[in-house]
């Protein structure tokens, strides 16, 4: 009986310390330093083409892997309560256990850097560059008979995703948005 009050209490205060304080989360960070983080908003698109707010997310790059620090679904406040908490939580499991990967975490490490180094094209054929918020960013596709995904990598913030967007080819012949994302804001931490 006491363990399950300590438990809710403690869930209480870190519920409400990231509610009120969404910057907590990269304060308490151990091990884990967060260079910058980004704010973006992902859509869906209806078959008519209606673009529909899906999810909004704060987040930064690590070793070519995007570390999610909060998000929101607009229009579902208890869904938006339990993903805080799983964000939070997916945070400080990832921070706390990254001493445990080091052999790993170094072989990501160059493997970021050679990506960087390679502006980001991540293998896949880079058609153009084009700017973002200020960043250069590199673009790459990749398209099948299906599907054609394009991806907007920023090389000064460890090729983070700035832009995507997914169409897939309708009854028509003609490739059709039906999923994106945009960067809104960069925020560099000092």
């Amino acid at each position: 009986m006491v363990r399950s009050f300590v438990f809710v209490r403690v869930a209480g205060i870190l519920a409400v310390s990231v509610f009120a304080y969404p910057q907590t989360v990269t304060a308490v960070s151990g091990s884990l330093r967060v260079p910058f983080t980004v704010d973006s908003e992902f859509l869906d698109y209806s078959k008519d083409g209606t673009p529909k707010i899906d999810m909004y997310a704060t987040s930064f790059q690590h070793n070519r892997r995007e570390v999610i620090l909060s998000s929101s679904l607009p229009g579902r406040p208890f869904v938006n309560t339990v993903r805080r908490l799983i964000d939070v939580t997916n945070f400080f499991f990832f921070d706390a256990t990254l001493p445990l990967r080091a052999d790993a975490e170094r072989a990501e490490e160059a493997a970021a850097r050679a990506s960087m180094e390679a502006r980001c094209s991540q293998g896949w054929p880079a058609v153009r560059t084009e700017t973002i918020l200020g960043y250069e960013t590199t673009v790459t596709q990749f398209s099948n008979a299906q599907q054609r995904t394009t991806m907007w990598r920023a090389p000064d913030l460890g090729c983070f995703v700035m832009k995507f967007s997914m169409e897939e080819k309708g009854g028509d012949g003609a490739f059709h948005l039906v999923k994106s994302r945009q960067a809104l804001r960069v925020t560099i931490n000092k």
